[in-house]
C-alpha cells in the first residue's frame, strides 16, 4: 500500500492522525500483510487475535488483512479503549 493511501485511510478517523500512524509504523512498518512473528496480530495495526478474533467474529476476522477492515478494528478497538492505544504494545 503506497504511503499516501496509508495516510489518507488511517487519518480518515477521528483518532490523533501522527499517533496512529507512528502506531501502525511501529507495529507493522505500514504493512498490511504483516502478521508477526507468533502468528498473535494481524494487519497494518496488527490486531490480536486470541483478543479480539472472537469480538469481531469469523466474517470480520477473514479481512483482517485487508487494510480498510484493519484499520475500522483498530478504530473500534481504540474507542472502546477509551480513546487510548493502551491495547497495543506500541505507544505514539
Amino acid at each position: 500500500m503506497a504511503a499516501d493511501a496509508t495516510r489518507a485511510l488511517v487519518c480518515s478517523y477521528d483518532w490523533p492522525c501522527e499517533e496512529a500512524l507512528s502506531v501502525a509504523w511501529c507495529e507493522s512498518r505500514h504493512d498490511p500483510a504483516a502478521v508477526s512473528p507468533d502468528g498473535q496480530n494481524w494487519g497494518l495495526m496488527q490486531i490480536n487475535e486470541s483478543t479480539w478474533r472472537p469480538f469481531f467474529g469469523e466474517a470480520r476476522w477473514s479481512q483482517v488483512l485487508e487494510a480498510e477492515e484493519n484499520v475500522r478494528m483498530a478504530w473500534e478497538i481504540y474507542q472502546r479503549a477509551g480513546m487510548t492505544w493502551q491495547p497495543w504494545s506500541c505507544k505514539p
